[in-house]
């Protein structure tokens, strides 16, 4: 088993700034149905049929499911984002070093992108310093549904039975220190 994971999700509209969610987001009025796949031979590949977990997601790169159930007993943060949204980009490096911390911990992070078109965030991915585990939602329809997500970045932590415990939207420095204060309460106590 993995010692972290992230997830990302990527939007289709671009970036418009948040009024009351930290560096900026991305509404999801403007972003259509999660019809299509992939968009890349990764999407094609199946160890095991689709989860019936409602949150379940292909892993990228390696086209397989991954299921919130995979990772009961374990502290969850699940993050949106689009390639197209600065604060989304910004916030991925960071998200990394929060999965780095408390990885010992027993923390995945996933980063969850939505964008309907796979082929955009592969090469964005490759110019970053770093980035955690990348779970796909083309089009964010699940997030939306099971999560309520209605801009990216969003940043859901959920606890060790499945949980949501804290849900933000936007991202900044803040964010990320408020987040890592979080995950430490969670955990009770240091990192």
């Amino acid at each position: 088993m993995r010692a972290w994971r992230s997830l990302l999700v990527v939007c289709l509209a671009g970036c418009a700034a948040a009024t009351d969610t930290g560096l900026g987001g991305t509404s999801m009025s403007g972003v259509s149905s999660a019809a299509g796949a992939m968009g890349s031979p990764e999407a094609s590949a199946q160890a095991r049929p689709r989860p019936t977990d409602p949150l379940s997601f292909r892993e990228w790169p390696t086209g397989l499911w991954w299921a919130q159930t995979d990772d009961r007993g374990h502290v969850v943060v699940l993050t949106s984002w689009g390639t197209s949204c600065r604060a989304c980009v910004e916030a991925l490096p960071q998200l990394e070093a929060i999965a780095k911390q408390f990885a010992s911990r027993g923390v995945h992070v996933y980063a969850i992108n939505i964008e309907p078109d796979g082929t955009r965030f592969p090469a964005l991915l490759r110019s970053l310093p770093s980035y955690p585990a990348i779970l796909v939602d083309p089009g964010g329809e699940r997030l939306a549904v099971v999560l309520g997500m209605s801009s990216i970045p969003t940043t859901w932590v959920l606890t060790q039975n499945g949980k949501v415990t804290w849900v933000q939207e936007g991202w900044d420095s803040n964010i990320a220190a408020e987040l890592s204060s979080r995950l430490s309460g969670l955990l009770g106590g240091g990192t």
